[in-house]
């Protein structure tokens, strides 16, 4: 299990294939700890401020606790992309691989985290799917982890312990407000003992009458 995440999740940077529209990468994460539903997305795409010149992170959270969704975006510019290794920094946000789980790491802004992440299935990889047009993104999703850690939300610790978690990563080469519409989801049991996941998407064209 680990040693297909290492093989099939590691970064690929604006090298990625996909024609010659802008590129766009990124790793997401939602975790369920109790009351406490967190979305954490690190991204990275070619700078359209600089016609393309440079890179230009984003570090994304959402957080819930019983009530609305809340959140956050820092923008960031990004040196390099270690292209190879499962590993991403934008700003002072950290994603790694230690050869079991994910480590993941915002030390910044409204929530701060530090979590490691189990996998608990193996990933399911889909290559090339067309975003209309020559525009194609490669989509990578491990559905089930369990996560360990803290998570600062407003000042407010909280310990998680074996929370279920989800992730993907996509990457590829497309522009938004392109022909094609995106629908996704994923669902996990409220026990962490009953062992499914359930993931689903489908593309459309942008009118939603072409799926």
């Amino acid at each position: 299990l680990t040693a297909a995440i290492s093989a099939a999740d590691h970064t690929r940077g604006p090298g990625a294939r996909g024609g010659d529209a802008p590129w766009k990468e990124w790793h997401h994460f939602v975790v369920f700890a109790g009351g406490l539903e967190l979305v954490i997305n690190l991204s990275v795409g070619l700078d359209t401020r600089t016609g393309g010149r440079g890179l230009l992170g984003r570090v994304v959270t959402l957080w819930r606790a019983g009530g609305a969704w809340r959140g956050d975006v820092a923008q960031h510019p990004v040196d390099a992309m270690p292209a190879g290794r499962i590993a991403l920094e934008v700003g002072r946000a950290r994603l790694g691989w230690d050869g079991e789980a994910y480590t993941l790491r915002v030390p910044d802004g409204p929530i701060q985290v530090d979590l490691r992440l189990h996998p608990q299935t193996a990933p399911a990889l889909s290559t090339q799917v067309p975003f209309g047009g020559a525009a194609r993104v490669d989509w990578l999703v491990v559905p089930r982890l369990l996560a360990v850690g803290t998570a600062r939300v407003r000042g407010q610790r909280h310990d998680i312990h074996d929370g279920l978690a989800y992730h993907d990563h996509n990457w590829g080469r497309f522009r938004w407000g392109d022909d094609f519409a995106w629908e996704w989801g994923f669902v996990l049991p409220d026990d962490p003992t009953d062992p499914h996941a359930i993931v689903f998407t489908r593309l459309l064209d942008r009118r939603r009458r072409r799926v």
